[in-house]
């Protein structure tokens, strides 16, 4: 161990490798199932290196300070921690992640797919979910009904979501396929409202069928990350998912296609 050798406070440090309730581990201190260093140590509030610590004689791992994993939400799991609503998304975490306290930013609905993020980092759940920040969240979207003429503009005008007087930010949409039964199309909006995808094509006249969020800021959901797995986002993703989000077109509006069918 060196002097730069960061020390945590050993019963905080077992709180979260364990997972424990603090008051958990001073008692495991202090019955002498903790060793620090090969011997055993009965001081819960010691100062202690992470990596000296082992617990009944196995090496603890901790989560770190500030992590941030990607995961492909896949159709059918609620982004909950309330049993009764299961399969849970925190179903799909693997022991590190629940150890870390990973939490979702935002949520998707049972139906709804695609890109998620779980941090345990408090300042990018903020900056991700904060009204101020308007962070674009971009969805592909397939519909049954036929959309009004007008939905691209009033969609970009902002439509009010009753019982919600205040309308929607501006979103964009971008209609790809059309067929008498349905259709396919991209929208990115910025807010988060209960159902809003749905409720906003409802009010144009059509039936949202499936929901698949492709992006969040400027970030991609990656092409290698399949349903229900999950993974670390990189220095370049983490600054990816904070910038404006989508290109801009010359009307100011942001602007991004649909793939062909």
């Amino acid at each position: 161990m060196t002097d730069a050798t960061p020390l945590v406070r050993l019963d905080s440090f077992l709180a979260q490798a364990i997972p424990c309730t603090r008051s958990e581990a001073k008692g495991f201190v202090r019955r002498g199932r903790v060793q620090v260093g090969g011997k055993v140590t009965k001081d819960p509030g010691a100062k202690v290196a992470p990596a000296e610590i082992t617990f009944d004689g196995e090496k603890l791992w901790a989560p770190p300070p500030r992590w941030t994993r990607l995961i492909h939400k896949p159709l059918g799991v609620a982004c909950s921690h309330d049993p009764r609503e299961a399969p849970l998304l925190y179903d799909l975490l693997n022991s590190q992640e629940l150890a870390a306290h990973l939490e979702a930013v935002g949520r998707l609905d049972r139906e709804t797919s695609g890109l998620l993020v779980i941090t345990n980092d408090g300042d990018l759940l903020q900056r991700l979910t904060h009204p101020r920040r308007h962070v674009w969240k971009v969805y592909e979207v397939s519909f049954a009904g036929r959309l009004h003429p007008a939905t691209e503009a009033t969609f970009r005008a902002g439509v009010v979501l009753p019982p919600d007087p205040e309308p929607t930010l501006p979103a964009f949409l971008t209609v790809g396929t059309r067929n008498p039964q349905g259709g396919t199309a991209r929208i990115g909006i910025r807010e988060g409202r209960y159902h809003q995808v749905r409720r906003m094509f409802e009010l144009q006249g059509a039936t949202v069928t499936a929901l698949h969020r492709v992006s969040i800021g400027a970030l991609l959901l990656p092409s290698d990350l399949v349903p229900g797995e999950t993974r670390d986002a990189t220095p370049n993703e983490l600054a990816l998912m904070i910038e404006p989000g989508p290109p801009v077109g010359p009307d100011g509006h942001p602007l991004v296609p649909v793939p062909a069918p």
